[in-house]
């Protein structure tokens, strides 16, 4: 389910009001139990027995329409049930480790965004999105069903996080245009561990071919090859420091014609 309730109170105002509840179901390989292993070291493994992920939000927010932009601001509050996520878990000798799908519990989130978009100079427009949120998981127990029944339970953490998307268009003549997106995304928690930060640049250039009904378009996503999620895993008796290198760096020529 979804509300929506808006207010424009002068002819560029308006207060929002937001409520919904959604749910996510975990995926295919979430739910498989035949393990593979993710290296040497660490066996993974679905688990048949997976709740559905469900959180509830609301949000409060104002907009103000300028002459060639607007501002958005908004307070949420965000409360999920049953995460989903995985735990990771050792064997007696300390050699082996398994990472099991689960439900961790109930977390919240609250936090102030920010969206900025405005047209500075003739052709130019910037568009900004910030947002800072206090980001908590609840203490939680489970038991890892394989290999054997392994019980597992962490404390409570919480976090001050963010994150800032800064976007820039430009117009050129002869109808080329050049679009820069950059996002950082500040350090965050999961329920068995940290997320470290990270950050990436995309780039575009489109130009609509002069006299004719098409358009070509070249993109390049994460440009620097700097979207690398680092992860801090905390278990009993060992620590999991990792780093995974996503094939995120792509290069994209795309030519359309509409007739």
């Amino acid at each position: 389910p979804n509300a929506r309730f808006a207010w424009k109170f002068r002819n560029a105002s308006r207060i929002t009001v937001n409520l919904n509840r959604r749910v996510d179901r975990p995926d295919e390989g979430d739910l498989r139990i035949f393990p593979k292993y993710d290296d040497p070291g660490i066996l993974r493994i679905g688990n048949p027995g997976l709740r559905p992920q469900f959180t509830s939000r609301g949000e409060l927010g104002y907009k103000h329409d300028f002459t060639k932009g607007y501002v958005y601001i908004a307070g949420y509050h965000r409360i999920t049930d049953d995460i989903l996520t995985r735990i990771v878990t050792a064997d007696t000798s300390g050699t082996q480790l398994y990472t099991l799908a689960q439900n961790a519990g109930r977390g919240t989130n609250s936090g102030i965004e920010l969206v900025v978009e405005r047209e500075v100079v003739k052709d130019l427009k910037l568009g900004l999105n910030a947002n800072i949120y206090r980001n908590s998981i609840d203490a939680f127990s489970t038991v890892s069903a394989y290999p054997w029944p392994t019980p597992f339970s962490t404390k409570g953490q919480r976090l001050t996080s963010g994150n800032v998307k800064l976007n820039a268009r430009l117009r050129l003549p002869k109808d080329l245009s050049i679009q820069v997106t950059g996002i950082w995304l500040a350090r965050d928690i999961v329920p068995q561990g940290e997320m470290a930060e990270r950050w990436s640049l995309d780039m575009g250039v489109n130009w609509k071919v002069t006299g004719t009904k098409s358009e070509l378009t070249a993109n390049a996503t994460d440009l620097l090859n700097t979207m690398r999620i680092g992860r801090t895993v905390n278990g009993d008796g060992f620590t999991i420091v990792s780093t995974d290198y996503l094939e995120t760096r792509a290069v994209r020529l795309t030519w359309a014609w509409a007739f």
